[in-house]
This record gives C-alpha cells, sequence and structure tokens, in this order.
C-alpha cells in the first residue's frame, strides 16, 4: 500500500473532519490556494480535494 508522502506532516492525518473545518474548506475552496488550505487545516492536499468532492 502506497502512502501519501506528506501524510506525516499533517497533524490530523486519520481524525474526523470537524464542522468548524468543513466550513473553512467550503468558504474557501474557491478562492484559497489548496497548499494554503492544508497548511491552515493540517491536511494533505488529498484529503481536503477527497472532502471537497464530497461536500
Amino acid at each position: 500500500m502506497k502512502r501519501d508522502k506528506h501524510a506525516s506532516e499533517a497533524r490530523n492525518h486519520g481524525v474526523r473532519w470537524a464542522v468548524s473545518e468543513l466550513n473553512y474548506l467550503e468558504a474557501h475552496y474557491q478562492t484559497a490556494p489548496l497548499v494554503d488550505m492544508a497548511t491552515h487545516l493540517g491536511r494533505t492536499a488529498s484529503a481536503i480535494m477527497a472532502m471537497a468532492g464530497k461536500l
């Protein structure tokens, strides 16, 4: 199984999304750079894109 090389850098790896994180994602996904959102949320870019797809 191949692991995301940045997964260990994300402080929320494997943790459920909080409502506040989902609200941030919805408010900033269209305008903020993916890297900035990943840093702010402590999630990988892949996790952000996956959750955005679900929303």
